[in-house]
């Protein structure tokens, strides 16, 4: 070929195909390492993400755990601060007679019993609304997550329902209920400003001769031995009594670091304290008979039907 002996073309014919594929095999070369670096790329992104997601779940997780221990010191309070209202009350109620008459009246400063008795309540509203507003900043799934925070959110609200919502006396025979005073019942807005207001820090922060803390001692004044108007009183005690089966309720829930008394002796102490009431206030107010079916509406309204009494 052109004039080459054959031994020169064989020559040339191999330095061809061996240039042929060595460029082959280049050519194979470049295309394996271009899909070998391209599915490196794709499993270091795929880690990458995967790591960025476990990251964020780290994150996340720890928001949650820092959240939720933030609003369990919250409600930690306002559940510590339980056993001295149920003390307290229950001082009162176990010998009425003799305990109303050291309540005491609204002029002056207001003596020792009394005033335990006010603080005692205002630390149960200002902490239970503290901790109310604390639920009520979690996420839904937190709370979801939670129970016990949905209970404590419950007890806070029905608690100062004891002391203002009239839910607590229906079917009361006409006439029988004036809603239009605090003599029966504290208003809601009163009960809203003591729980804003009461508390400084840890300091009650109320005047007894300026609203809202006059209101709440003229309530609790008007259940003293002496008052001039009994009737008032018969619902004062009433409600005290409520409250404190609500609360005691609660803490049989939490039994495992208070004492509390059963459910069913929650029940009977009820039921007798609202016997007494009717009896100071006249057989027409008969509470015994529908309180306790009122109390367990409201329950249910508050998502606190685990504390059911009965009735």
């Amino acid at each position: 070929m052109f004039g080459m002996d054959v031994k020169t073309e064989a020559v040339l014919a191999g330095t061809l195909v061996a240039a042929l594929i060595a460029a082959v095999v280049a050519s194979i070369k470049i295309v394996l390492d271009y899909r070998f670096s391209t599915r490196r790329l794709q499993i270091d992104e795929v880690a990458n993400r995967d790591r960025l997601i476990l990251d964020r779940q780290r994150l996340a997780a720890d928001e949650v755990v820092n959240i939720t221990g933030a609003v369990t010191q919250v409600t930690g309070a306002f559940v510590s601060c339980l056993p001295l209202v149920s003390d307290r009350l229950g001082n009162l109620l176990s010998r009425p007679d003799e305990r109303r008459a050291w309540i005491g009246g609204c002029h002056g400063e207001p003596e020792y019993y009394q005033l335990s008795l006010l603080e005692r309540l205002i630390r149960f509203l200002a902490l239970g609304k503290r901790a109310e507003d604390a639920v009520n900043g979690l996420p839904k799934e937190i709370r979801e997550a939670h129970p016990e925070m949905q209970l404590c959110h419950g007890v806070a609200r029905l608690g100062r329902a004891t002391l203002s919502d009239t839910h607590l006396f229906m079917r009361m025979p006409a006439g029988r209920y004036d809603d239009r005073t605090q003599r029966f019942h504290l208003f809601v807005g009163t009960v809203h400003a003591i729980a804003e207001n009461g508390l400084e820090g840890n300091r009650i922060a109320l005047n007894w001769q300026q609203e809202p803390g006059l209101s709440l001692r003229e309530f609790i004044c008007s259940a003293r031995t002496n008052s001039d108007d009994l009737e008032a009183a018969s619902f004062v005690i009433s409600r005290l009594a409520v409250l404190r089966a609500v609360v005691n309720s609660f803490l049989f829930e939490q039994r495992d670091l208070y004492d509390a008394p059963p459910r069913e002796k929650s029940a009977a102490d009820l039921m007798r304290d609202l016997a007494y009431a009717s009896a100071v206030g006249g057989s027409a107010n008969t509470f015994q008979d529908l309180v306790p079916d009122n109390l367990s509406w409201m329950m249910d309204h508050f998502r606190c039907d685990r504390l059911k009494l009965g009735g």
